[in-house]
């Protein structure tokens, strides 16, 4: 069956319903971490075998070569052993049944490319720098289930539209899961109703149509924008925007129209040292609107912040960048129009918005 998928794509799919065997997931998990914990162990035994009897000059060639291939097997088993519990927690992860029960903004609804999903799935985020919150921290945990941690500690629960054609959900936000052939309904049901929008920028028509009907439907302060791309892919997300708001737009009339008619996405700002060799994992930059829906590009920038390790940059850009983001928008949640009121829409024909903020 040929249906419009939300990340704009088309595709023989039928309805599929994740396949979950919970005692698969606790036992996945549970032998995941096992190995984990045995294959950190051997790596450490390895590396002390070689050390110790260079100590003591009795070291050999034979000690050399087991002392490396329990180094080899330990890390071997520990990546085993994370894949392991990652796969487990996807058979145990809380699915939504109905998307209709979800009581009104009590949720943060994450919306993004379903192809997001395997690029987000391979990276692993810098863990903690504390000890003992790294002890609360899965060394297996995906950049969704990081991602959505941070949002429910500081905004609330995060709930996500399942991919139509997996056969078991990520771990993470909590799916639910949409009919094939009507999903916009109940889409923009779910858009009206959440606390907050996180959209993840991309191309396809459906997530086009999800960026038009946040706009259409919400008030400026519960949208937040991510994105997790270059500036020329940015680029060409920004004008396929523009046009798809303009041709939603015609089919509107009043508020609707005029507001997004006279939307308009920033520039890419620029790093702070452009020269400098970078590395970003994840997101990239934010994009947040002011009441009159005034946007603001907040750029992940590692070049702004100074560190002598990787970890110590990343949690640098946290503190610096990304956790007074947070703020901001929890601020404007407490100050956003109540569900139902209609929000101004931004000065008709604004001029293009330089990086941080308004010219």
């Amino acid at each position: 069956m040929q249906v419009d998928r939300l990340d704009g794509g088309g595709g023989n799919l039928g309805a599929t319903t994740p396949r979950q065997v919970r005692s698969v997931g606790c036992g996945t998990r549970g032998v995941g971490c096992v190995t984990r914990i045995v294959g950190f162990l051997v790596a450490v035994s390895g590396l002390n075998r070689i050390r110790t009897r260079t100590m003591f000059g009795i070291l050999e060639v034979q000690d050399v070569v087991i002392g490396v291939l329990m180094i080899a097997g330990g890390i071997a088993a520990v990546f085993a052993g994370t894949r392991l519990s990652r796969f487990g927690r996807r058979h145990t992860t809380r699915l939504v049944k109905d998307a209709g029960a979800l009581d009104p903004q009590s949720y943060i609804l994450y919306l993004r490319p379903f192809d997001l999903d395997d690029e987000l799935y391979r990276i692993k985020p810098v863990p903690a720098l504390n000890p003992i919150r790294r002890m609360h921290t899965p060394y297996s945990r995906t950049f969704e289930e990081h991602m959505v941690w941070h949002l429910r500690l500081r905004l609330g629960p995060v709930v996500a539209v399942g991919r139509p054609d997996e056969r078991l959900p990520l771990s993470g936000a909590r799916r639910f899961y949409l009919p094939l052939d009507d999903w916009k309904p109940t889409v923009s049901n779910a858009i009206r109703k959440a606390r907050l929008v996180v959209l993840a920028t991309g191309t396809g028509e459906g997530t086009l149509w999800e960026f038009t009907e946040v706009v259409r439907l919400m008030p400026p302060e519960r949208l937040l924008v991510t994105v997790f791309t270059d500036e020329p892919e940015y680029d060409r997300f920004r004008s396929a925007a523009e046009a798809a708001f303009a041709a939603r737009a015609a089919g509107l009339q009043g508020e609707e129209a005029r507001r997004l008619t006279a939307f308009r996405w920033p520039a890419y700002p620029p790093l702070k040292k452009p020269d400098a060799i970078t590395r970003v994992v994840g997101a990239r930059g934010y994009i947040v609107f002011g009441p009159d829906w005034t946007p603001e590009f907040v750029r992940v920038d590692p070049t702004a912040v100074r560190a002598l390790t990787l970890a110590g940059r990343n949690h640098a850009m946290m503190r610096r960048q990304v956790n007074p983001l947070m703020r901001r928008i929890k601020r404007g949640l407490a100050q956003a129009p109540a569900p139902g009121v209609t929000a101004p829409a931004p000065p008709p024909h604004a001029p293009d918005v330089a990086p941080g903020g308004a010219e």
